[in-house]
């Protein structure tokens, strides 16, 4: 070991270990050692507290005495001077240098509790000048140097290495940026003329090494081997482990890399022309780096952090290893995506993708070709299942309640496809007048359905006539009858609100109340029974120039007139009752409906069986 300070701080090898701060005897008890930047709990000397199993484990011999040992005088505390003085002046915010400590020890420098008001975040007390003070140079070290001259003495030191031992010329400190900065610089190229060294606190016994960097845009030779530890843990906290299996360690950026490598090659610490202390400056604030502890302070701030110096090629195999890893975690989930690519496509070839097919059909029904029975039950395990449920739920508008509120049990037991060539040729042919009856008329009103168009996602619908898709609710009887026949306005009720016709809807709930499934309050009448299960018919239907009702039309059996006066300008198409038009003089319409009276204006397409329970 070294003599790092005259007569207190002395190598304790071969000689008794006594507490730095109190002087009582260091090899009886429990005691505090600071040991490369953390702290072991040692007993009796001979006995060392292990934190992961939290026990003592005997040694050969004392830590201190150990040859490869760098443990100071300065760095053995009893239990009760490690509790009040040396866990907040080693290794936390208010850590002091080697030098500092020895003089507030010798002037009897108290540690106290900085969030008293009447401190003012101060922590050090002075009891011969009853004055508070900062661990910061320019306070507590200065009140030493000033007030307390007797206690200061030039500290007397010498290299760790014999090796090293060589003066050599050393050039004139440089600036550096404690931020790093994304540009290296050449140190070699500054000069004494281009530092400008900041107002640094006067000191007579040390002179304090004043580091800044610049952005010359030059690269550095230097490679990046230092390191700070990011989350400012306490090293009192954790004293028992591994130094660096304790949080989460960062390269500095490169202009700070430079520069303590700069101080690294003059001797760091073990130079003994160069101060423990030394300080980095730029952009506004600067640092405080304790060589020895291996400690950096924001001086600003006061926020501490520890530094380390790691090998550059150990960094570099480990940065080469971890790149590997990521290639290879990569190669594995690019692997897995493939896999997973192909299942897919596999699984979709096996489906009966229904849509798929009708798409296909729907050429021959466009060139009246199909020839295939009526309905055609579709298998459950088709894709199709799930979209037009999908789709009859979402046309179940969310602000509409009461016996609306039964399409929350709406599940879907059977779709049958409807594949009627002699009512696909009269819709057809209608569709061909309707196109003609619509040439000569001007700004007509372009309709939609609300209804999802998944629900049939094979139908090209035609929307110059107003073609849409959307949902008549029935009984199986009447499902039978449409898939046979089509729909037949002459058996509709002639009681029927807007006229006698075939009523539509584009939402299912409106639908639901004449399938067959739910019990349904009749104004004026009885309500009828439901059966638990229902059915829809999704519907293909030319709405063309269509009629806004404003109000009941029961009397009416045919499409109204465009214009009542003039018989040259033809009829509606089709009929549309909007939500909000008034039924009577107490109610009105809360649905969407649509109304025609020629039934070839509609083709069935699917038939869905329902059950609401």
């Amino acid at each position: 070991m070294v003599l790092l300070f005259e007569g207190l701080v002395a190598s304790v090898q071969g000689a008794m270990a006594t507490c730095f701060k109190c002087g009582t005897d260091a090899s009886v008890g429990e005691v505090a050692v600071w040991d490369n930047g953390k702290w072991l709990w040692i007993w009796d000397s001979l006995s060392q507290f292990q934190g992961w199993w939290k026990g003592w484990t005997k040694m050969p011999q004392a830590v201190w005495n150990v040859p490869s040992s760098k443990i100071e005088a300065s760095d053995i505390y009893c239990r009760s001077c490690w509790k009040e003085w040396a866990q907040h002046v080693k290794g936390s915010r208010y850590s002091l240098s080697r030098h500092c400590e020895k003089w507030a020890v010798q002037a009897g420098i108290q540690f106290v509790n900085p969030l008293e008001p009447s401190h003012m975040g101060n922590p050090f007390y002075c009891p011969p000048c009853g004055r508070f003070f900062n661990h910061g140079l320019t306070s507590l070290e200065k009140h030493l140097q000033d007030s307390h001259p007797d206690v200061v003495v030039r500290p007397s030191r010498k290299r760790k290495h014999e090796e090293t031992a060589a003066n050599s010329n050393l050039t004139p400190s440089a600036h550096h940026d404690p931020g790093g900065g994304n540009r290296g610089s050449k140190l070699s190229n500054w000069t004494a003329q281009d530092m400008k060294q900041p107002p640094l606190p006067s000191t007579s016994t040390a002179e304090i090494q004043n580091l800044q960097a610049t952005d010359d845009g030059m690269e550095s030779e230097f490679e990046l081997v230092w390191e700070f530890q990011a989350d400012n843990r306490c090293p009192l906290q954790d004293y028992e482990l591994d130094a660096d299996d304790l949080g989460d360690w960062r390269p500095m950026k490169k202009s700070m890399n430079d520069l303590l490598e700069k101080r690294w090659a003059q001797g760091w610490d073990t130079n003994p022309d160069l101060d423990d202390t030394f300080y980095v400056q730029g952009k506004g604030f600067s640092y405080r780096i304790d060589s020895h502890c291996m400690l950096q302070w924001n001086t600003s701030t006061g926020r501490v952090r520890e530094i380390r110096r790691v090998d550059a090629r150990s960094q570099a195999t480990k940065k080469a290893a971890e790149v590997e890893q990521l290639l290879q975690e990569k190669a594995d989930l690019l692997a897995k995506v493939a896999k997973l690519e192909q299942e897919k496509t596999t699984l979709e070839a096996l489906q009966a993708d229904h849509a798929t097919q009708m798409m296909a059909q729907e050429a021959w029904r466009v060139g009246r070709q199909l020839q295939a029975e009526i309905c055609i039950q579709l298998n459950h395990r088709d894709a199709v299942f799930a979209s037009i449920q999908q789709a009859l739920l979402e046309a179940w508008p969310s602000d509409h309640h009461g016996d609306c509120l039964h399409m929350n049990h709406f599940s879907i037991i059977g779709l049958q496809q409807v594949c009627n060539t002699n009512i696909w040729k009269d819709y057809e042919f209608r569709k061909e007048q309707v196109r003609k009856e619509l040439e000569g008329r001007d700004n007509i009103p372009r309709i939609t359905s609300t209804l999802p168009p998944q629900v049939c996602s094979w139908a090209h619908l035609d929307a110059k006539i107003n073609e849409v898709l959307v949902i008549h609710g029935t009984t199986l009887d009447k499902t039978e009858q449409i898939a046979g026949f089509g729909f037949d306005g002459r058996l509709a009720r002639e009681t029927g609100l807007y006229g006698q016709g075939v009523y539509f809807t584009d939402q299912s709930c409106k639908a639901l109340q004449y399938s067959g499934a739910v019990s349904v309050p009749r104004w004026g009448a009885f309500p009828t029974t439901g059966s638990g299960e229902g059915f829809f018919i999704i519907a293909r239907v030319i709405l063309g120039h269509a009629k806004d009702a404003e109000g009941p039309l029961k009397s009416t059996k045919v499409e109204p007139p465009v214009d009542p006066g003039d018989p040259s300008k033809g009829r509606f198409h089709s009929v549309i009752a909007q939500p909000g038009t008034l039924k009577n003089q107490w109610r009105r319409q809360v649905h969407r409906e649509f109304v025609i009276f020629n039934g070839a204006q509609a083709y069935p397409e699917l038939i869905v069986h329902f059950k609401t329970s």
